[in-house]
């Protein structure tokens, strides 16, 4: 058998221990390998916070977009409840002037036909004219004035003032 050499190198033996440079190396490489892990999760850590700035920008500059989206879309509800407004009293006031238009049209068709009261029928009259027209035949009436219709003498008569006098009536 072969009895293990025991030389003295830098004062440690070499024998199946290890010399203290290997410890060193060894602590110094684990202190590397530490730091490099340490680099690697700061670097994904930086990536991290670099992609939440990123969307952070995103957001911020969508939600700048969606407030200016939405003063221009409130400005033009505020213009369109106005001009809604202005419609609906047009439409109102058609409303009234078409029934007041379908009244008249109905009485008139039934002054015509002969369904309605004497008293109506005297106060239509049909249009004539000195020459013959096409539209003779088409049953045109004219629209009478106030000073040739039959209730402007009667009890009920708008009279004016004459001139250079006051009315005292109110």
């Amino acid at each position: 058998m072969i009895k293990p050499r025991t030389e003295v190198f830098g004062g440690l033996n070499t024998r199946g221990k290890l010399d203290w440079r290997k410890k060193e190396q060894r602590k110094e490489k684990a202190k590397l390998h530490a730091a490099l892990q340490e680099k690697n999760r700061l670097n994904l850590e930086l990536i991290n916070h670099h992609l939440q700035a990123s969307k952070y920008d995103q957001v911020r500059s969508d939600y700048d977009q969606l407030r200016q989206t939405y003063a221009v879309v409130s400005q033009e509800r505020d213009v369109a409840q106005q001009q809604r407004g202005q419609l609906q009293g047009k439409v109102e006031n058609l409303e009234q002037v078409l029934k007041i238009d379908y009244k008249v049209l109905l009485l008139t068709h039934k002054c015509m036909n002969g369904h309605a009261p004497p008293y109506l029928q005297e106060l239509i009259t049909p249009q004539t004219s000195t020459r013959t027209l096409r539209s003779t035949s088409s049953l045109l009436l004219r629209v009478p004035t106030p000073s040739s219709a039959p209730w402007a003498t009667g009890p009920f008569a708008q009279q004016r003032p004459a001139y250079g006098t006051v009315s005292l009536t109110t």
